[in-house]
C-alpha cells in the first residue's frame, strides 16, 4: 500500500513538472508571439511614417515644381521686366509664407526700399525718401544667383530693422542693369529653409536672372535692329539725295550753258520786237491817214487788225522764254554764302503770304500756326521767301475751291516750317519726280517745271531737308527743316 502511494506521488510529481514545463513553453511562445506582433506593429508604424513623410515631400515638391512652372510661364509671356520681377517675388513669398523687401540702388547710401503687397501683387514704396543700406550689405554675400541666410542680428541696419518681424532672414542679390543692383530680403515666420526648398529657390532665382538677361538682350537687339533700320533708311535717303544733287549739279551746268547761249538771241529778238511794234504803229498810222486814197482791200484790213494781236502774242512768248531763262539762271547760280544772316521763319512766312495773296485769295483760306519762340536760322531771306511763295502758289493751284492752306512753324533740335493744303494730292510717281527740272503737272503754258527744282537747290544750299506727305484727293504737306543758327 505504501509502495503504491509513493508511485502515485512520483507520477503526479512528473505530471506537474510536465504541466509546469508546458505552461512555461506556452508563456515563452506567447511572449515570442507578442514580440512578433510588436515588431509587425512597429514596422507598420515606421512604414506609415515613411509614407506620410514621402507624401509630404511629394506635396512640397509638387508645390515647388508648380512655382517653377508658374515662373517659367510668366517669364515667357511677361511684357516688362517689372512684371517678371513682381511675379517672381509673389511666387517666392507664397512658397515661404514670408514678407518680401526689395532694395533698388546704384549707390548703397541712397537706396529705394519697396515692400511687396502680395495680395495686390505689386511693390509699394516703404519709405518716402532714400535710405542707407551700407551696413546691411556688409552682412550679405552678393551675386551668384543664390539665396543666403542672414547671420547678423541686424542691430546696425538702421530704420529698416523695425520692419523685420522675425529672426529668420534670407537674401538674394542680382544686377538688373549695368549700373544698378537689386537686393531681395524675405522675412520668414519660421525656419522652413530646408535643402529642397533652398534648391527650389536657387533654381527660381537662376531662372529669373536668366530670363532677365534674355529679356535685356532681346530689348537691346530690338533697339539695335530699329537703329539699323533707321540708319539704312537714312543712308538710302542720303544716297537718293546725293544722286539727286549730282543730277541737279549736272543739269545746273547744262542750264547755265543754255541760259548763256539763249540769252543773247532773246535779247535782240526782244529788242527787235519792240522796234517792230513801233514800226507797225507808224505803218498803221500812215495807212489810216491814207485810207481814203487806197482802194478797199479786205486782206489788207484783216492784216492791219491781226498784226497787233500777233505782235502781242510774240511779246508774250518772248517774255515767257525770258522767264524760263531767268529760272535757269536762278537754278544754276550759286550765291555767296556771306550774304547769309539770322532769319526768322515766322517773318519770312508772313511776308510770303502777303506777296502770294493775290494768287490764292480767290479759292483758298490761309491759316497760320506759328511758334512765337522759334529760334532763328542762318539763311538768305529772299531765297527762303522764293521757296515759300512757290509752295503757297502750288498749293493754291492744287485746290479747286473752298481750299485751306495751313502754314506752321515749330522747333526741336532743328527749325521746321510746313505748308499744307487740302487739294488734289499726289501719287507716288508724281512725288518721285517732283524735284526734277522741267517736270510739271500743270497744263502746257502754265508752268516751267523749275519752281520746285530751284526750291530744292535753295533748301540744299541752306543745309536743310524737305519732306513730302501726300494722299490723292486728300491733300499735300511740305515740311522744311533747317539747322538752328
Amino acid at each position: 500500500m505504501s509502495i503504491k502511494s509513493d508511485d502515485q506521488v512520483a507520477k503526479l510529481t512528473r505530471h506537474v513538472k510536465l504541466l509546469e514545463q508546458a505552461l512555461l513553453d506556452e508563456r515563452e511562445a506567447k511572449k515570442a508571439l507578442e514580440q512578433k506582433l510588436d515588431d509587425i506593429d512597429q514596422h507598420k508604424f515606421e512604414s506609415y511614417k515613411e509614407l506620410i513623410s514621402a507624401l509630404k515631400q511629394a506635396n512640397n515638391r509638387q508645390i515647388q515644381l508648380k512655382v517653377l512652372s508658374t515662373l517659367a510661364h510668366h517669364q515667357a509671356v511677361s511684357t516688362s521686366t517689372i512684371e517678371m520681377l513682381t511675379t517672381f517675388l509673389v511666387e517666392t513669398s507664397q512658397l515661404l509664407e514670408g514678407a518680401v523687401f526689395l532694395f533698388d540702388y546704384k549707390n548703397p547710401e541712397r537706396a529705394v526700399c519697396y515692400h511687396l503687397n502680395a495680395t495686390a501683387s505689386k511693390l509699394e514704396r516703404l519709405f518716402h525718401g532714400r535710405i542707407d543700406i551700407t551696413n546691411l550689405l556688409d552682412d550679405i554675400e552678393e551675386d551668384d544667383s543664390h539665396w543666403r541666410r542672414l547671420q547678423s542680428s541686424g542691430n546696425e541696419w538702421g530704420k529698416i530693422t523695425e520692419h523685420f518681424a522675425n529672426n529668420y532672414l534670407i537674401s538674394f542679390s542680382y544686377q538688373p542693369l549695368k549700373k544698378r543692383k537689386n537686393l531681395v530680403i524675405i522675412d520668414l515666420p519660421h525656419y522652413c529653409y530646408s535643402e529642397d526648398v533652398k534648391q527650389t529657390l536657387d533654381t527660381a532665382a537662376q531662372q529669373f536672372v536668366s530670363a532677365l538677361q534674355k529679356r535685356s538682350t532681346e530689348e537691346k537687339l530690338a533697339r539695335n535692329f530699329h537703329q539699323l533700320e533707321r540708319t539704312v533708311k537714312k543712308l538710302k535717303n542720303t544716297q537718293k539725295q546725293l544722286v539727286h544733287s549730282e543730277k541737279m549739279a549736272s543739269i545746273g551746268q547744262l542750264a547755265a550753258g543754255i541760259a548763256h547761249e539763249v540769252n543773247n538771241p532773246i535779247g535782240y529778238v526782244k529788242s527787235n520786237l519792240s522796234v517792230l511794234s513801233e514800226y507797225v504803229e507808224i505803218f498803221n498810222k500812215a495807212l489810216n491817214e491814207a485810207a481814203e486814197h487806197i482802194p478797199a482791200d479786205d486782206e489788207l484790213s484783216f492784216a492791219q487788225d491781226d498784226i497787233g494781236e500777233l505782235m502781242a502774242s510774240c511779246h508774250e512768248g518772248i517774255e515767257r522764254v525770258a522767264d524760263i531763262v531767268s529760272g535757269l539762271n536762278s537754278f544754276s547760280r550759286k550765291d555767296d554764302e556771306a550774304k547769309f544772316s539770322a532769319v526768322n521763319l515766322n517773318h519770312v512766312a508772313e511776308e510770303s503770304i502777303k506777296i502770294a495773296w493775290n494768287q490764292v485769295k480767290y479759292n483758298s483760306e490761309v491759316v497760320t500756326d506759328f511758334d512765337e519762340d522759334i529760334p532763328a536760322i542762318d539763311g538768305h531771306k529772299g531765297e527762303l521767301q522764293q521757296v515759300l511763295i512757290n509752295l503757297i502758289v502750288n498749293a493754291s493751284h492744287a485746290i479747286e475751291e473752298n481750299g485751306l492752306i495751313t502754314i506752321k512753324t515749330w522747333s526741336d533740335d532743328k527749325v521746321h516750317i510746313s505748308v499744307s493744303d487740302n487739294g488734289s494730292g499726289m501719287d507716288e510717281n508724281t512725288k518721285n519726280k517732283l524735284f526734277e527740272p522741267f517736270f510739271t503737272t500743270k497744263p502746257e503754258g502754265k508752268g516751267t517745271g523749275l519752281g520746285l527744282s530751284i526750291s530744292y537747290a535753295i533748301i540744299e544750299k541752306h543745309s536743310g531737308d524737305i519732306a513730302i506727305e501726300s494722299t490723292v484727293d486728300e491733300g499735300t504737306q511740305f515740311i522744311l527743316s533747317f539747322p538752328r543758327k
